[in-house]
Protein backbone atom coordinates (compact mmCIF):
# COMPACT_ATOMS: atom_id res chain seq x y z
CA UNK A 1 0.00 0.00 0.00
CA UNK A 2 1.42 3.42 -0.99
CA UNK A 3 2.21 6.19 1.47
CA UNK A 4 -1.07 7.68 2.63
CA UNK A 5 -1.28 11.45 3.11
CA UNK A 6 -4.79 12.45 2.05
CA UNK A 7 -6.08 15.98 1.83
CA UNK A 8 -9.52 16.89 3.16
CA UNK A 9 -11.35 19.49 1.08
CA UNK A 10 -14.76 21.11 1.29
CA UNK A 11 -16.89 19.78 -1.55
CA UNK A 12 -20.24 21.33 -0.57
CA UNK A 13 -21.80 22.50 2.67
CA UNK A 14 -22.67 18.89 3.45
CA UNK A 15 -19.79 16.94 1.93
CA UNK A 16 -16.04 16.45 2.23
CA UNK A 17 -13.67 15.26 -0.48
CA UNK A 18 -10.84 13.02 0.71
CA UNK A 19 -8.12 13.28 -1.94
CA UNK A 20 -5.32 10.75 -2.20
CA UNK A 21 -2.37 10.93 -4.59
CA UNK A 22 -3.86 12.12 -7.87
CA UNK A 23 -2.75 9.32 -10.15
CA UNK A 24 -4.71 6.53 -11.77
CA UNK A 25 -3.26 3.32 -10.40
CA UNK A 26 -4.45 0.04 -8.86
CA UNK A 27 -2.54 0.88 -5.66
CA UNK A 28 -4.38 4.17 -5.13
CA UNK A 29 -7.69 2.48 -5.95
CA UNK A 30 -6.94 -0.03 -3.18
CA UNK A 31 -6.55 2.85 -0.72
CA UNK A 32 -9.81 4.47 -1.86
CA UNK A 33 -11.82 1.27 -1.51
CA UNK A 34 -10.22 0.51 1.87
CA UNK A 35 -11.08 3.97 3.22
CA UNK A 36 -14.61 3.61 1.89
CA UNK A 37 -14.96 0.30 3.70
CA UNK A 38 -13.59 1.72 6.97
CA UNK A 39 -16.06 4.62 6.93
CA UNK A 40 -18.96 2.28 6.27
CA UNK A 41 -17.87 -0.05 9.06
CA UNK A 42 -17.41 2.88 11.47
CA UNK A 43 -21.09 3.70 10.91
CA UNK A 44 -20.62 7.31 11.98
CA UNK A 45 -23.96 8.78 12.99
CA UNK A 46 -24.99 11.45 10.51
CA UNK A 47 -22.74 10.24 7.69
CA UNK A 48 -25.19 9.63 4.86
CA UNK A 49 -23.22 8.31 1.92
CA UNK A 50 -19.77 7.78 0.45
CA UNK A 51 -18.95 8.03 -3.25
CA UNK A 52 -15.58 6.58 -4.30
CA UNK A 53 -13.76 7.69 -7.47
CA UNK A 54 -10.35 7.05 -9.06
CA UNK A 55 -8.24 8.71 -6.37
CA UNK A 56 -10.72 10.35 -4.05
CA UNK A 57 -13.68 9.67 -1.81
CA UNK A 58 -16.63 12.00 -1.27
CA UNK A 59 -18.28 11.81 2.15
CA UNK A 60 -21.80 13.23 2.49
CA UNK A 61 -23.12 14.05 5.96
CA UNK A 62 -25.91 15.82 7.82
CA UNK A 63 -24.62 19.36 8.56
CA UNK A 64 -27.03 19.62 11.49
CA UNK A 65 -25.17 16.78 13.19
CA UNK A 66 -21.58 17.48 12.17
CA UNK A 67 -19.26 20.45 11.95
CA UNK A 68 -16.98 19.73 9.01
CA UNK A 69 -13.79 20.19 11.04
CA UNK A 70 -15.04 17.73 13.67
CA UNK A 71 -15.91 15.12 11.06
CA UNK A 72 -12.47 15.46 9.47
CA UNK A 73 -10.91 14.69 12.87
CA UNK A 74 -13.00 11.51 13.08
CA UNK A 75 -12.11 10.49 9.54
CA UNK A 76 -8.40 10.93 10.26
CA UNK A 77 -8.73 8.54 13.19
CA UNK A 78 -9.61 5.79 10.71
CA UNK A 79 -6.37 6.06 8.70
CA UNK A 80 -4.29 3.64 10.82
CA UNK A 81 -6.78 0.91 9.97
CA UNK A 82 -6.22 1.12 6.22
CA UNK A 83 -3.47 -1.48 6.10
CA UNK A 84 -5.62 -3.96 8.00
CA UNK A 85 -8.59 -3.82 5.65
CA UNK A 86 -9.29 -7.05 3.82
CA UNK A 87 -10.05 -6.15 0.23
CA UNK A 88 -13.22 -7.66 -1.26
CA UNK A 89 -12.73 -10.36 -3.86
CA UNK A 90 -12.28 -8.95 -7.35
CA UNK A 91 -14.56 -10.64 -9.86
CA UNK A 92 -13.58 -11.09 -13.49
CA UNK A 93 -16.36 -10.32 -15.98
CA UNK A 94 -16.21 -11.48 -19.59
CA UNK A 95 -18.19 -8.97 -21.61
CA UNK A 96 -19.35 -10.03 -25.07
CA UNK A 97 -19.10 -7.13 -27.54
CA UNK A 98 -20.31 -6.65 -31.09
CA UNK A 99 -17.77 -4.58 -32.99
CA UNK A 100 -19.81 -4.68 -36.21
CA UNK A 101 -20.18 -1.43 -38.16
CA UNK A 102 -23.78 -0.90 -37.02
CA UNK A 103 -22.64 -0.99 -33.38
CA UNK A 104 -19.38 0.95 -33.77
CA UNK A 105 -20.17 4.31 -35.41
CA UNK A 106 -16.96 5.94 -34.17
CA UNK A 107 -14.60 3.10 -35.04
CA UNK A 108 -13.25 5.10 -38.05
CA UNK A 109 -12.22 7.91 -35.68
CA UNK A 110 -10.23 5.50 -33.49
CA UNK A 111 -8.73 3.83 -36.56
CA UNK A 112 -7.60 7.16 -38.00
CA UNK A 113 -6.16 8.39 -34.70
CA UNK A 114 -4.32 5.13 -33.94
CA UNK A 115 -3.29 4.19 -37.46
CA UNK A 116 -4.70 0.71 -36.86
CA UNK A 117 -7.14 -1.28 -38.97
CA UNK A 118 -10.58 -2.26 -37.64
CA UNK A 119 -9.34 -5.78 -36.95
CA UNK A 120 -6.27 -4.44 -35.12
CA UNK A 121 -8.36 -2.09 -32.96
CA UNK A 122 -10.60 -5.01 -31.98
CA UNK A 123 -7.61 -7.24 -31.25
CA UNK A 124 -5.90 -4.60 -29.10
CA UNK A 125 -9.12 -3.68 -27.28
CA UNK A 126 -9.86 -7.30 -26.39
CA UNK A 127 -6.35 -8.36 -25.37
CA UNK A 128 -6.13 -6.49 -22.03
CA UNK A 129 -7.77 -7.11 -18.68
CA UNK A 130 -9.36 -3.87 -17.45
CA UNK A 131 -9.85 -2.64 -13.90
CA UNK A 132 -13.13 -1.02 -12.83
CA UNK A 133 -11.94 2.28 -11.37
CA UNK A 134 -15.21 4.12 -10.98
CA UNK A 135 -18.98 3.89 -11.44
CA UNK A 136 -20.85 7.10 -12.41
CA UNK A 137 -21.18 9.96 -13.79
CA UNK A 138 -24.29 8.62 -15.49
CA UNK A 139 -26.24 5.84 -13.75
CA UNK A 140 -24.31 2.61 -14.17
CA UNK A 141 -21.53 4.03 -16.35
CA UNK A 142 -18.44 1.82 -15.97
CA UNK A 143 -15.02 3.52 -16.11
CA UNK A 144 -12.24 1.09 -17.02
CA UNK A 145 -8.48 1.56 -16.80
CA UNK A 146 -5.66 -0.43 -18.34
CA UNK A 147 -6.27 0.27 -22.02
CA UNK A 148 -3.40 -0.04 -24.49
CA UNK A 149 -2.14 3.50 -25.15
CA UNK A 150 -2.29 2.93 -28.90
CA UNK A 151 -6.06 3.27 -28.63
CA UNK A 152 -5.98 6.62 -26.81
CA UNK A 153 -8.44 8.84 -28.68
CA UNK A 154 -9.65 12.31 -27.66
CA UNK A 155 -13.27 12.75 -26.70
CA UNK A 156 -15.59 14.29 -29.26
CA UNK A 157 -15.64 18.09 -29.34
CA UNK A 158 -19.44 17.93 -29.65
CA UNK A 159 -21.13 15.02 -27.81
CA UNK A 160 -23.75 12.89 -29.53
CA UNK A 161 -27.25 13.58 -28.23
CA UNK A 162 -28.15 9.90 -27.90
CA UNK A 163 -26.14 6.73 -27.45
CA UNK A 164 -27.60 3.23 -27.12
CA UNK A 165 -27.39 1.38 -23.79
CA UNK A 166 -24.54 -1.11 -23.72
CA UNK A 167 -22.33 1.06 -25.93
CA UNK A 168 -18.62 0.37 -25.43
CA UNK A 169 -16.54 3.49 -25.89
CA UNK A 170 -13.11 5.10 -25.73
CA UNK A 171 -12.50 8.53 -24.21
CA UNK A 172 -8.90 9.67 -23.94
CA UNK A 173 -6.88 6.95 -22.21
CA UNK A 174 -9.94 5.18 -20.85
CA UNK A 175 -12.56 2.79 -22.09
CA UNK A 176 -16.00 2.32 -20.62
CA UNK A 177 -19.57 1.06 -20.95
CA UNK A 178 -22.71 3.20 -21.15
CA UNK A 179 -25.41 1.43 -19.15
CA UNK A 180 -28.32 3.60 -20.28
CA UNK A 181 -29.36 5.61 -23.31
CA UNK A 182 -27.73 8.99 -22.91
CA UNK A 183 -25.68 11.73 -24.57
CA UNK A 184 -22.09 10.63 -25.19
CA UNK A 185 -18.81 12.41 -25.76
CA UNK A 186 -16.77 9.22 -26.00
CA UNK A 187 -16.05 7.31 -29.22
CA UNK A 188 -18.39 4.33 -29.63
CA UNK A 189 -16.53 1.26 -30.93
CA UNK A 190 -18.92 -1.54 -30.00
CA UNK A 191 -21.98 -2.63 -28.08
CA UNK A 192 -22.73 -5.32 -25.51
CA UNK A 193 -26.07 -6.90 -24.68
CA UNK A 194 -24.81 -7.83 -21.21
CA UNK A 195 -26.78 -5.98 -18.53
CA UNK A 196 -24.92 -4.67 -15.47
CA UNK A 197 -27.35 -1.98 -14.33
CA UNK A 198 -30.96 -2.58 -13.24
CA UNK A 199 -32.47 0.37 -11.35
CA UNK A 200 -35.38 -1.81 -10.20
CA UNK A 201 -33.11 -4.31 -8.46
CA UNK A 202 -32.19 -4.21 -4.76
CA UNK A 203 -28.61 -4.15 -6.01
CA UNK A 204 -28.82 -1.98 -9.16
CA UNK A 205 -25.18 -2.51 -10.16
CA UNK A 206 -23.92 -6.06 -10.50
CA UNK A 207 -20.36 -4.96 -11.21
CA UNK A 208 -18.29 -3.31 -8.47
CA UNK A 209 -15.36 -0.93 -8.19
CA UNK A 210 -12.22 -3.08 -8.15
CA UNK A 211 -13.69 -5.80 -10.37
CA UNK A 212 -12.01 -6.69 -13.67
CA UNK A 213 -13.35 -6.85 -17.22
CA UNK A 214 -12.27 -8.71 -20.34
CA UNK A 215 -13.94 -7.85 -23.64
CA UNK A 216 -14.72 -10.75 -25.96
CA UNK A 217 -15.52 -10.02 -29.61
CA UNK A 218 -18.74 -11.54 -30.92
CA UNK A 219 -18.48 -13.29 -34.23
CA UNK A 220 -20.39 -11.37 -36.91
CA UNK A 221 -23.60 -12.99 -38.16
CA UNK A 222 -23.82 -13.40 -41.91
Amino acid sequence: MPKISPQYKTLTDNSILIEFEQVISPQILTVVTAMDQLIREADLYGVIETVPAYASLAVFYNPLLWEQETLVVELKKLLPGLKKVKQPESRLWEVSVSYEAKDSPDMPIVMKHSGLSREEVIRVHTQNEYLVYMLGFLPGFIYLGGMDERLNTPRKPVPDLKTAPGSVAIGGAQTGIYAIESPAGWNIIGRTSDIFFDPQSKEPLRIKQGDRVMFVAKRPKY
